[in-house]
């Protein structure tokens, strides 16, 4: 379903501001790799990646969002697709079973929660 690692197909130099901006377009455009979080409690670690899905007629990058499984062994052993709409890349921590990622509403501190499971 996604990418295991990055590809690198983007230059890592550029001279003007011009070929940094195309070289960024063309690293957005590769999979990025959320940080591993560990719940104990399921003796798994879960990770967000995301992925260019399609590139819209104005070149904008739409992305798919992914939740992985690993083994205490790092052994990848699920994914999921999260839904289109659905933007949780980096959550913050693991508490009481679920993902928890802050977000900030017209200065407010809120959360997003999410209660990953794996199944066969």
């Amino acid at each position: 379903m996604s990418s295991n690692s990055k590809k690198g197909n983007f230059p890592m130099q550029a001279s003007s501001p011009e070929e940094f901006r195309e070289a960024m377009k063309e690293k957005n455009k590769e999979v990025s790799f959320g940080l591993l979080i560990h719940a104990p409690d399921q003796d798994t670690f879960w990770r967000v990646h995301r992925e260019m899905d399609r590139m819209t007629a104005g070149d904008t990058i739409i992305y798919k969002n992914i939740l992985t499984a690993f083994d205490s062994e790092i052994n990848q052993v699920g994914e999921t697709l999260l839904p289109e709409r659905f933007n949780f890349f980096e959550p913050a921590f693991y508490l009481d079973g679920r993902l928890w990622k802050f977000l900030n509403i017209d200065d407010e501190v809120a959360f997003v929660r999410v209660k990953p499971s794996i199944s066969e």
